[in-house]
């Protein structure tokens, strides 16, 4: 999935009128360049969605994604997200999706994982691109469709 079909379908699937559950705005290059200078290594995809989408929620609230990754306690406050026995550092959280859980990156491989706010659980997602996952989480499929749609 690429960004310009993630556009696409969100021009398709958002209300245009709903302005508090679609609350994207665009980073300036100044705020997108220094997350590419502190992070050079995260996935491209990532860094072509915060500068054509932007950052804050989208599809009335399906998911959001952060001005600027951060770990675990410098978004939550130190111990405000207990990862038991998992390195906290080395996640880094770009989003959520309304529950309390984290979206976010593993800084060892770039892979996507969800931290459960709940139970100290880490879902792995190894083989899914940012792209994949985000248009996972707005309910964009494969070819495009709209996996929320009822028939």
């Amino acid at each position: 999935m690429t960004i310009n079909q993630i556009i696409s379908f969100l021009e398709k699937v958002e209300d245009p009128d709903e302005q508090e559950m679609n609350t994207r705005s665009l980073l300036s290059d100044e705020t997108v360049n220094k997350i590419l200078e502190r992070f050079p290594s995260i996935p491209k995809d990532y860094q072509e969605y915060i500068k054509h989408l932007g950052t804050g929620a989208c599809r009335e609230c399906a998911c959001c994604v952060y001005e600027e990754p951060q770990t675990p306690d410098e978004l939550m406050g130190e111990g405000g997200f207990s990862l038991g026995r998992f390195d906290k550092d080395k996640y880094l959280a770009f989003g959520d999706g309304f529950s309390g859980d984290l979206f976010a990156f593993n800084t060892d491989d770039w892979s996507i994982v969800i931290l459960s706010h709940v139970d100290d659980f880490v879902s792995v997602y190894p083989n899914i691109s940012f792209s994949q996952f985000i248009s996972k989480q707005i309910g964009l499929g494969e070819n495009g469709e709209d996996l929320w749609e009822e028939e």
